[in-house]
């Protein structure tokens, strides 16, 4: 019986030996992590990979020039953690040494006096706001082997005057460059299918940009508010450009647009207030809401025959138009669509069209005259809604519906001719 107790009282004080030898140790208990904190002149903590390399995982210095290196306590450093340097308020400048791969989430994210990144070669993945509110980063040297650049990953970086991106890149994710207001000059070689949305919004020093053959789609709000683009290059192969994608572009002063072009979505020219001639595609079927809203300086527009439709507003506030001529393809055309066109005289409708919607022509100040086709049965609420130069007006037979206040503010109508 005493032999059985000692033995016992034996494998008890091992256990806490060994129990004490692991808390008192530099790793977790079978050697999967090892922490840099019980090294004395260590920065880092970090985690041991399979395959012998380690992830850092926690920069604990203090230094404002920050050279991360390639090796730590013996171990090759393979990657970093998600968040490694963010909020990071002291630093100011970063050497990302070779073999490393792959910037995760956040790495950088509010570094707000970072000033200098070098990336390594043999980078391939930026992160999803890896750099994002770099307030102070000057410049990017995106290297040759880059394959992905993540969501928001520049965002707000307000000192980037210049930017290339290399022809590896495959990914760029929405808002990725968005704000970076001060950035004037693009050499974009980034093989991608789309422009995802808000990749450019508001990068009000851009003025000009050629966009790679590869891309079919440019996204919404891609280049929203870039207040100084002058010139855009669209690819040979885009098909889609959506909803606001050009919006407040002030100082666009030309677009051309490729036979390939399907959709132009909504908003997606408006306020492009130095935009001066459009000519549409014959492979666009439909003009989509306010396109070409607010175009100010607009004075010609050439719509070819395969358009069957127009959108709410299209040519809203587009002050310096005075012509316009549809073809006979157009069977619709929404509200509003030439209100406030206040230089506009001279139109020729669609002999297709059945209706005129309401506030189409209204503050059309110096339309005087027009022929409405005698395919139209109703003119909708306030069409011709202070159209103060309107003098004559003949209601074709085949129309059996006159909205309210259709002339009103009309004063200077002397003659209509409505049917019984």
């Amino acid at each position: 019986m005493k032999k059985k107790l000692i033995l016992a009282c034996m494998a008890i004080a091992l256990l806490f030996s060994t129990a004490n030898a692991v808390c008192a140790g530099s790793g977790s208990f079978g050697g999967a992590v090892i922490s840099a904190s019980a090294v004395e002149s260590a920065e880092y903590d970090y985690v041991l990979l399979n395959d012998g390399t380690i992830e850092l995982t926690n920069y604990k210095g203090t230094d404002t020039d920050i050279v991360v290196p390639g090796e730590v306590d013996g171990y090759k450093v393979s990657a970093f953690s998600n968040s490694l340097f963010g909020w990071n308020s002291k630093v100011t400048s970063v050497v990302i040494p070779e073999g490393i791969t792959d910037i995760r989430d956040s790495s950088f994210y509010s570094c707000l006096y970072l000033e200098s990144i070098t990336l390594p070669e043999s980078l391939e993945t930026i992160g999803n706001q890896a750099f994002q509110n770099c307030h102070r980063l000057r410049e990017i040297n995106n290297p040759p082997k880059l394959k992905s650049i993540g969501y928001r990953a520049f965002q707000n970086c307000f000192e980037i005057t210049s930017l290339t991106i290399p022809e590896s890149v495959t990914y760029i994710g929405g808002a990725a460059f968005s704000s970076c207001n001060k950035l004037s000059e693009i050499d974009f070689k980034a093989n991608v299918l789309n422009i995802l949305p808000s990749t450019f919004y508001s990068c009000t020093s851009l003025e000009s940009i050629k966009l790679s053959d590869s891309i079919s789609t440019i996204d919404k709000d891609a280049f929203y508010n870039c207040t100084n683009l002058k010139t855009v290059m669209l690819p040979s192969k885009v098909k889609t450009i959506g909803s606001s994608s050009f919006a407040f572009c002030k100082s666009l002063t030309n677009i051309s647009f490729p036979g390939s072009l399907k959709t132009i979505g909504n908003h997606a020219f408006s306020n492009c207030t130095m935009l001066t001639r459009i000519e549409i595609p014959n492979s666009i079927n439909s003009l989509s809401d306010s396109c070409f809203r607010e175009c100010s300086r607009l004075d010609e527009v050439i719509i070819p025959q395969s358009v069957s439709s127009i959108g709410d507003c299209v040519f809203e506030g587009c002050s310096s138009l005075s012509k316009i001529e549809m073809p006979d393809s157009i069977k619709y055309v929404g509200n509003g669509v030439f209100w406030n066109c206040t230089s506009l005289k001279d139109v020729k409708l669609s002999n297709g069209l059945t209706e005129i919607g309401s506030i189409m022509f209204q503050n059309c100040s110096k339309l005087e005259k027009i022929d409405l086709p005698k395919s139209i049965t109703a003119i909708k609420s306030a069409a011709f809604y202070n159209c103060i130069m309107l003098k004559e007006m003949e209601v074709p037979y085949t129309v059996e519906k006159i909205g309210a206040e259709t002339f009103s503010g009309c004063i200077n109508l002397e003659s209509i001719s409505i049917p019984y």
